[in-house]
Formats: structure tokens, sequence, C-alpha cells
């Protein structure tokens, strides 16, 4: 891990004020696991993307994630991972929405 990468992990997770959003995202794109990222946190992070304010500090991590003049080629490929599945998971839930409205119009 870059000192730079190090730098930035700790001072987010570090921090007692940081959102917990902001903590969740961090530790899955700064960590030192070389294994991937389980689907579950795939998934808790996506779900927090629903939600406007948690949504937005989960980008700001991400837009940071993803520049490589400050990252390893890990934190990107596991940030582009990340993009790809809130993308997915966007796509899935805008096809499980309901095609017609839930009420009917009065006649």
């Amino acid at each position: 891990m870059s000192n730079s990468t190090f730098l930035r992990r700790q001072s987010i997770l570090m921090n007692p004020k940081a959102p917990e959003a902001e903590k969740k995202v961090a530790a899955l794109l700064y960590n030192d696991k070389t294994d991937g990222m389980a689907s579950k946190d795939l998934h808790a992070v996506a779900a927090l993307t629903f939600n406007q304010n948690q949504a937005e500090l989960v980008y700001k991590v991400l837009g940071n994630a993803l520049d490589p003049n400050n990252n390893t080629w890990q934190t990107l490929v596991k940030a582009i991972i990340l993009v790809d599945h809130l993308v997915r998971a966007v796509v899935c839930y805008q096809h499980l929405q309901p095609r017609y409205p839930t009420e009917h119009p009065n006649f």
C-alpha cells in the first residue's frame, strides 16, 4: 500500500467524526486484502446509495479512490469493481419497480 493510500485510509477510519458511510467505503477500498471484496460488503455500500446524504459520502470517497495519481492499482481496481456493482444495483432496482401505478385513477 502506498504511503498516501495508507494515510488516507487512516485519516478516515480513525476520525471519530467521520460518518459511518464514509468509513465503510474507505474500509472496503483501502484495505490490504488482495482476495477481493465480499458481495455482502458491496451490497451494503449499494444500499447506502439509496439515501441522498449517504450517497454523496459514498461518491466522495469513491471519487478519491479513482484518482490514479494518489492510489495504488489495487485501490483503483477495487473502486472500478465498486462502480460496476453500484451501476448494476441501480439497474436491478429500476427493473424491480412496478411499471404501472399502484393506485388506479378514479373514473
